[in-house]
């Protein structure tokens, strides 16, 4: 069965009185921490490279705004830090449980990292996993040494039952996203240490799941990234330099005793493996929904953001908070939010697949409403005054905490017009997008000392007519943003 992403999405919707009952197996929950049993990992210096003063607001806008270093194997383990790791242990349910900085659905994490690495002092070329729990990295591959500049390849993939585990064929979506927040957090950390990341949505998956040695319908990749290259076939070295993987090496996908194989996520995966269409029309998201706007604000060009703590503070403090209180952010946290949505990112395909519409409530200086905006030209527009959150909060499985939050951040697109423009591979593209800037959201209300957590779960046809969207068109992922009660 072919599914496009608009049928996958329909597919697994949820509607209010038809979600079958769901019993979590608890004995059976899958490990968040990949490891390779065959592999000695090597070790990294636990010390961060980078000014630790450093601005969120600098580092996602104007860096790197100097000659890149030298790759060091202290800078990548600095990178690393910066991308993903583990911020505090917790017991929950009499398991340990582990905070990370990047957010993830039902802190599943099905995420995992690995690099190709060139050149790099002290660093054998080849192919490495990162072991996020020990911060080291696995040996894979060894590579036959090239005459080419140094430089970094990070493949990023997916374990699909570890989210698969607790929503079942939901799971893609999410698997998504929380790629989506690890790609931003990789993204601005290479950036912070100097160097610019290129990244590629639309590749040779066979190659790049062949070289990582996966079974794809358990681990796939999902975005790769090079600080080297602007072309996707130069992304893998040519096979004859690689060596044979580990024993076994597939098996370190197994996360769980009792997995389950998810059909619809194969079939949706496989679905988006085809090559990217580029599209050639002229058609904005934000004019394909069925809104109609009027009374255009526009939206100023910060020269920085408030904000109690610095970029990489904010990577280390964040979590995925809710317990918002009837306070009203400042108008100055909101300009600061809306600048650094419209912060420029020129889309891969050359259509940019999603919109991003806000619903206020509890804003100073800010009427309530519902608010599409307009990234390219910097402008927030008018849907409909009102109160809403409410509404949210109820079709977000009545989850009555939505309401409490001052303002709503949703990621819209017509699934439709993407399948047609871009092919069920722009799905992928859409929700990896909609994790991206929803991680830079998460990272800017940790730094302004607001609350931030995300939400995947909607009746998604009430979501559809509450917003007075067309129907083809899907609400992909909501942020509440706000206010919370102070730490003690």
């Amino acid at each position: 069965m072919t599914l496009s992403g608009l049928s996958y999405h329909e597919l697994t919707s949820y509607s209010r009185g038809g979600m079958p009952p769901h019993f979590l197996d608890w004995e059976h929950q899958p490990e968040v921490f990949k490891t390779y049993k065959d592999a000695k990992p090597i070790p990294l210096p636990r010390r961060i490279v980078i000014d630790p003063g450093l601005d969120l607001d600098r580092v996602l806008k104007k860096y790197p705004d100097f000659p890149p270093p030298q790759i060091t194997v202290q800078g990548l383990s600095s990178i690393l830090l910066l991308t993903c790791t583990v911020t505090a242990k917790a017991a929950h349910s009499g398991r340990p449980f582990y905070f990370r900085s990047v957010a993830s659905a039902g802190a599943l994490y099905p995420f995992e990292l690995y690099m190709y690495t060139q050149g790099i002092e002290g660093l054998k070329d080849g192919l490495y996993h990162y072991d996020i729990q020990r911060h080291a990295l696995c040996p894979l591959r060894k590579i036959s040494p090239a005459d080419a500049a140094p430089g970094l390849n990070f493949f990023l993939t997916s374990i699909f039952f570890r989210s698969a585990w607790k929503y079942r064929d939901r799971a893609y979506r999410y698997c998504l996203l929380d790629t989506g927040h690890l790609l931003e957090n990789l993204m601005l950390s290479v950036r912070s240490h100097g160097f610019k990341l290129r990244v590629f949505y639309d590749y040779d998956d066979h190659l790049v799941n062949s070289f990582l040695g996966l079974d794809p319908e358990k681990e796939a990749s999902l975005a790769v990234c090079s600080t080297l290259h602007d072309e996707s076939q130069h992304l893998v070295p040519a096979r004859h330099t690689w060596n044979e993987l580990p024993d076994k090496a597939q098996e370190a996908s197994n996360v769980s005793g009792r997995e389950v194989k998810y059909e619809t996520i194969i079939q949706i995966h496989t679905s988006t493996l085809h090559p990217m269409k580029r599209y050639n029309g002229s058609a904005r998201m934000d004019n394909l929904l069925g809104l109609v706007t009027r009374d255009e604000m526009k939206i100023k060009e910060l020269p920085s953001w408030p904000g109690n703590l610095s970029y990489s503070e904010a990577v280390f403090s964040r979590r995925s908070r809710r317990n918002f209180i009837n306070q009203p952010m400042t108008r100055s946290q909101f300009d600061s939010v809306l600048d650094a949505l419209c912060v420029d990112r020129a889309p891969a395909s050359g259509f940019c697949p999603i919109s991003v519409a806000l619903i206020t409530e509890k804003i100073n200086s800010l009427s309530r409403g519902f608010y599409l905006l307009d990234r390219e030209v910097r402008t927030l527009r008018i849907v409909r005054k009102g109160r809403l959150l409410e509404n949210m909060a109820s079709i977000c499985l009545d989850q009555a905490w939505l309401a409490n939050a001052s303002l709503h951040i949703l990621f819209v697109s017509n699934l439709r017009v993407l399948d047609e423009t871009m092919g069920s591979r722009g799905y992928r593209h859409a929700m990896l997008e909609a994790g991206r800037i929803g991680q830079i959201i998460y990272l800017l209300a940790t730094s302004m000392g607001l609350g931030c957590c995300g939400v995947g779960a909607f009746y998604d046809d009430e979501a559809t007519r509450i917003l007075d969207l067309n129907e083809s068109s899907k609400p992909l992922y909501l942020v509440a943003v706000g206010p919370v009660k102070a730490i003690k």
